[in-house]
């Protein structure tokens, strides 16, 4: 590194000048920078879990054990139980404004299994999500599966009785 030498001044006691050399400082410095920055773990993003089925053969299930869940654009879901063929009651939750509409639906449906079969765990969710619908809906509705504990449950894509229904509405 660079010192600067003054020259002495006349009629004055000179002094000598005292110059320290920062350069291994400075080395010193970028080199404990540069291993915090590389020994530091950086937060790692927290991903939902999502357990895909093996192929196979499928497997009937009991109409009464399911739950579909359809997701429209105008964040409300339909959701009806059985098959979609069949005429089922619909119930609708409006996943906007009341936040536990969705929830309080699951829960009905558990209970239900529960007084009957004694095994809640039996249901099925299937969440159909419509062309309107977004990204957002689902996520929220992944998010009722896993706050509620629902084991076993599926992303599908809607089939014609399902748009039927959704477009009777």
């Amino acid at each position: 590194m660079a010192e600067i030498i003054q020259a002495p001044r006349p009629g004055k006691r000179s002094f000598r000048q005292l110059g320290v050399d920062m350069t291994p400082m400075v080395d010193l410095g970028f080199l404990l920078i540069t291993f915090f920055i590389f020994s530091t773990t950086l937060d790692t993003p927290a991903v939902l879990k999502l357990v895909l089925p093996t192929d196979g053969p499928s497997t009937p299930i009991a109409q009464t054990k399911t739950l579909t869940i359809l997701l429209n654009g105008e964040d409300r879901a339909v959701c009806y139980e059985g098959a979609a063929y069949e005429n089922p009651i619909l119930y609708h939750a409006d996943m906007k404004t009341d936040a536990t509409g969705l929830r309080d639906m699951l829960l009905r449906k558990q209970q239900m299994l529960r007084s009957v079969s004694g095994n809640a765990d039996a249901m099925i969710v299937v969440i159909k999500p419509t062309p309107q619908s977004t990204y957002r809906q689902l996520v929220a509705a992944l998010d009722e599966m896993a706050i509620c504990g629902v084991k076993k449950y599926v992303v599908a894509n809607m089939d014609n009785d399902d748009q039927l229904l959704v477009s009777s509405q």
